[in-house]
């Protein structure tokens, strides 16, 4: 099941973690908000990913997960940019749009 990420897009940023013995158990990828280590993500899930951001040239952009799904139906969604060592991750898309606008609102 491909997504709309370019095959070159997933081989970057997996790093050839796709299908190796790289894996982060669940009580490490579980973790969300200040204490996650960006570097805890599953790899394999990038290709599944559905991109819900673009701009042409940019090197970050929103992923939504849909292999990992809240009981309210709600995939988690991804950050990544090329000055992290993997993805910020949250719960829901509500809560990534949440934080980037409390980030925003910080900034002005």
């Amino acid at each position: 099941m491909d997504r709309d990420l370019d095959s070159d897009f997933v081989t970057d940023w997996t790093g050839g973690h796709g299908d190796a013995d790289f894996r982060v158990d669940d009580d490490q990828y579980f973790v969300y908000g200040e204490a996650q280590d960006p570097v805890s993500i599953r790899p394999e899930y990038l290709p599944h990913t559905l991109k819900i951001s673009h701009t042409p040239d940019a090197t970050d952009v929103y992923l939504l997960n849909p292999s990992v799904v809240t009981p309210d139906g709600e995939w988690e969604a991804w950050y990544l940019a090329h000055w992290l060592p993997g993805a910020v991750r949250y719960r829901s898309f509500w809560d990534l749009m949440n934080d980037e606008y409390r980030n925003f609102r910080d900034e002005r």
